[in-house]
């Protein structure tokens, strides 16, 4: 998956016109990522991290950007090693530039728990996701669909662990959030009661998820279907 956080920031990157110029190669790596041509897509993501440091500096959110969507397709094709590094140095400059409590710095966090998460690296993805929560939280507030889906991804990374008894009430907080901010027949707000209907079936609790069904998650949601909310 390409990163979201800001292909139009890097956009703004000046370099010469032509198939080579920022806008080109984004839209070029953007296409050939959503065809999972990802070993086609990262030499132009590294020439777009170049171009960028060079028209940005090293210290630049635009360049954390570029830097975030290499490491991006890196995960994407299962090189975690070298996702790594790039996810690290990303985060570096938000939190530099932007500072600690900003939601591009909450993002970056929550790409490497991701990629933490990914390597089944649990005990470092989590100290990220409640790092991200706690960023969240205070700057978007307990009522906003970025906040429900880091309790969610939180939650989810409790239930992989098998620690039930704090995974249930992080994705009741997150449902609740969902159902009120998106409404009940939202496809996120579906999710959210998927999830919790996986949760209840790994602890067996049949009866909870037959109630789950009768709220209204489709059938095939709620049979150990793997949730894919993460963000």
């Amino acid at each position: 998956m390409l990163l979201a956080l800001g292909f139009s920031f890097v956009a703004k990157a000046q370099a010469p016109a032509g198939d080579d110029s920022p806008g080109e190669l984004i839209g070029r790596i953007e296409q050939l990522s959503q065809q999972g041509k990802y070993k086609e897509a990262i030499p132009l993501a590294e020439k777009l991290v170049i171009l960028t440091k060079r028209a940005k500096g090293d210290e630049d959110p635009d360049t954390a950007t570029s830097l975030n969507n290499l490491a991006g397709l890196y995960e994407d094709m299962g090189d975690y090693a070298k996702a790594e590094p790039l996810f690290k140095e990303a985060l570096e400059i938000h939190q530099k530039v932007l500072g600690r409590e900003h939601p591009d710095t909450a993002t970056n966090l929550n790409n490497l728990a991701e990629l933490y998460w990914a390597m089944g690296e649990y005990s470092k993805a989590e100290p990220l996701y409640k790092e991200t929560l706690e960023i969240r939280l205070k700057v978007l507030g307990r009522e906003h669909p970025d906040t429900a889906e880091s309790l969610n991804s939180l939650a989810e990374l409790y239930r992989v662990m098998g620690d039930y008894a704090k995974a249930e009430p992080l994705f009741k907080e997150a449902l609740e959030i969902h159902q009120k901010v998106l409404g009940r027949e939202h496809p996120d707000t579906a999710e959210s009661l998927n999830n919790l209907a996986e949760l209840y079936q790994a602890m067996g609790d049949y009866p909870k998820i037959v109630m789950i069904r009768l709220r209204g998650v489709p059938a095939y949601y709620a049979v150990g279907r793997n949730a894919t909310s993460r963000i």
